[in-house]
């Protein structure tokens, strides 16, 4: 009767902790400091004069996707990975914002930080109908960004080329298209 009692136990350890990944976000391995200078668990304004560090990744479909191409739009950088159940829930949220905002202003970039890189991630994208642009880190953007400590995190970023919001684990849809609103010219 003990040890039932100690798996029982152990067993609503795990369902609570495995709750807590899902409502929230995946843990990382980095440790650089947050750029918001806000809690790694929560979402966070970020001042708009932060400047949204520059990268050069390869798209899954082998072109080369550098954030400064992409001035004069809002941009919606999201740091995501197949196995990550908060990634995996917030993964249709953009791509219908994708859909949405299609030629008015948004580019969505999914940078998927797989450690087994293009040959997980393909699948993955093709198998959930993804369409918009998705690139694979380089480990250096992830630091460059104030170091990745959870998945999903998600960056709003102006015309400007400025980081206007910073979320962190899983966010309704609502949160993301209101800060993609606020960072469109004429809209705030």
């Amino acid at each position: 009767m003990k040890n039932m009692r100690r798996i029982l136990v152990v067993a609503g350890f795990a369902v609570a902790l495995c709750a807590l990944v899902v409502m929230t976000g995946c843990g990382g391995d980095t440790e650089s400091a947050d750029i918001s200078g806000g809690a790694a668990d929560a979402s966070a304004a970020v001042p708009a004069s932060v400047a949204a560090p520059d990268f050069s990744l390869t798209s899954l479909g082998g072109k080369t996707v550098r954030l400064s191409d992409l001035r004069g739009q809002v941009v919606l950088v999201d740091f995501w990975a197949t196995w990550c159940p908060p990634c995996r829930k917030a993964l249709p949220h953009l791509q219908e914002l994708h859909e949405e905002f299609q030629g008015k202003g948004l580019q969505v970039v999914g940078i998927a930080t797989d450690q087994q890189g293009a040959k997980v991630v393909a699948p993955f994208v093709e198998q959930n109908g993804l369409t918009f642009t998705v690139v694979l880190t380089d480990g250096k953007v992830d630091r460059d960004f104030g170091g990745i400590r959870g998945i999903p995190t998600t960056f709003v970023i102006d015309p400007e080329g400025n980081i206007t919001g910073k979320f962190v684990g899983y966010q309704d849809k609502q949160v993301y298209r209101e800060a993609i609103l606020a960072a469109m010219p004429g809209r705030s």
